[in-house]
């Protein structure tokens, strides 16, 4: 897959990315209180860096943005998106009498094998439907079922009653994602920009969690400072947007505070 700019959603429209960016940097220099004027954010284009600001000294700052997510993450999150939608269009398709008075209070959760193909999940899409119409009336709990045949990439089928305008599907494709923080701040940091102000580099969590232990340890540190010493960068920021918390502040040998 391709990756845009600055590693963020891949399906939004470039306006709508910088708004998303505009909007992760006003909370982001509002906690660390750099003392930036947010009403002079704007969103800039490449060669320069994302963002441009004022601070209220007077001066003027530069900040490339990078979100730090897992590539399989996004995948996975535009598989779900799809099933998603193709199980309620597969629903939708149903006779009414036979689905009006099922789970209309209900959230069919749907797991899929980490390793199944996004073809065989949507696949079987059409057998989980079946399979919660033979249920009864107003099922609730894990939905017994053979690995097989169309339905071998699913994993669990489990039923949640309660206040939903139902049936309100959930789907998790499984597995466990990395964390790639370091590796896409090299990568930034190597970058050459055009700009006639400080440069700084803001790497943020939003879509995806810190893993625990990816922060701080020295020897990704001490490979990270050997690249920033000829980087334009002058300092990098790690933020967490899902905890609104700033999670390190790195500067480059010689730059100052």
């Amino acid at each position: 897959m391709r990756v845009n700019r600055t590693g963020t959603h891949p399906s939004l429209s470039a306006e709508t990315q910088a708004i998303h960016e505009r909007r992760i940097f006003r909370r982001f220099a509002q906690r660390a209180e750099l003392g930036v004027q947010l009403t002079t954010v704007r969103s800039r284009r490449p060669p320069e860096p994302d963002i441009r600001c004022r601070t209220v000294t007077g001066d003027y700052v530069a900040f490339e943005l990078v979100e730090i997510v897992d590539e399989g993450l996004k995948r996975g999150m535009a598989d779900q998106l799809e099933i998603h939608a193709a199980l309620e269009q597969e629903w939708a398709k149903r006779p009414r009498h036979k689905t009006r008075s099922r789970y209309s209070h209900a959230m069919p959760a749907v797991t899929f094998s980490a390793s199944a193909r996004r073809a065989s999940r949507l696949a079987a899409v059409p057998s989980i439907i079946d399979l919660l119409l033979a249920q009864d009336p107003e099922p609730v709990g894990a939905v017994e079922f053979a690995r097989s045949g169309k339905l071998k990439p699913v994993s669990r089928l489990f039923v949640h009653q309660g206040g939903f305008s139902g049936p309100c599907f959930d789907v998790s494709n499984g597995g466990a994602f990395a964390d790639p923080l370091w590796n896409q701040v090299k990568a930034k940091i190597r970058m050459p920009y055009v700009t006639v102000h400080q440069i700084e580099l803001l790497a943020f969590y939003d879509l995806q969690s810190p893993r625990p232990g990816s922060i701080g340890l020295p020897p990704i540190l001490e490979g990270i400072m050997s690249k920033f010493e000829q980087s334009a960068v002058r300092r990098v920021w790690v933020y967490d947007a899902t905890r609104d918390e700033v999670l390190l502040r790195l500067n480059r040998p010689g730059s100052g505070g």
